[in-house]
This record gives structure tokens, sequence and C-alpha cells, in this order.
């Protein structure tokens, strides 16, 4: 499955345009069973809000934006173009120094792993 990568660019602009801010994007570099990741098939990303309201409001905005139903949920309710098999969502805050905030616009570059 690894040659179905997910390209998170046009769903980060989507994200950034609603002002949720785009932290990055990972994909394990090996599987732990014991976690439940496998490096074949997980796509970790972090994306930052300044409260769960506004977490909640934004991402309601974002799903409701007429180019995430054309690019995710088309994509999604299609078996063949299927790449969500399941979602965790965890809410984290800084546990010290943090780096400096970006702009609630930015988007975290994607970069291809080497193959």
């Amino acid at each position: 499955m690894r040659s179905r990568r997910v390209s998170p660019i046009r769903t980060a602009a989507i994200y950034a345009r609603h002002g949720i801010t785009n932290v990055g994007y990972w994909i394990p570099q090996q599987s732990d069973p014991e976690l439940g990741i496998s490096a074949e098939n997980t796509f970790i990303y972090i994306r930052g809000y300044p409260s769960k309201e506004e977490r909640d409001k934004r991402l309601n905005a974002a799903h409701d934006d007429p180019e995430f139903g054309e690019v995710v949920t088309k994509q999604e309710s299609n078996p063949a173009t299927k790449l969500i098999i399941k979602a965790h969502n965890i809410d984290m805050a800084p546990n010290g120094p943090t780096p400096p905030s970006r702009s609630p616009n930015s988007v975290v570059p994607w970069s291809q792993p080497p193959s």
C-alpha cells in the first residue's frame, strides 16, 4: 500500500483557508505492532488550533467547503481510491517551550521521503 501515498497539499490549503495551522506530516519508517502502527499504511499529521471550540468550528467549516467535498469526500467514498481506514484524534497541549507560532494560513510543504 506504500504506493498510495497521501499528498496533503490540497487538503492543507483547504484547512489553512479556514484558519487551521498545518504543523507537519509524517510517514513512519518502521512498524510498531504494539502501538498499532504499520509503516506500510500509516500517515501521521498534526494540526494546530487555539482551542477545542475553535477546532470544532474550523473543522466544520473546512468539511463544509465545496473543495473539501471534491477532494476528500469523493475520494473516500470510492473503494478504489479510499485511503482512510481509521482515524484517531488526540488532543495535546505544549509541554515546555514551543517554537514561534506560524501564521494560521501557513502550509507546511510536503517533501517526499526517499524511496
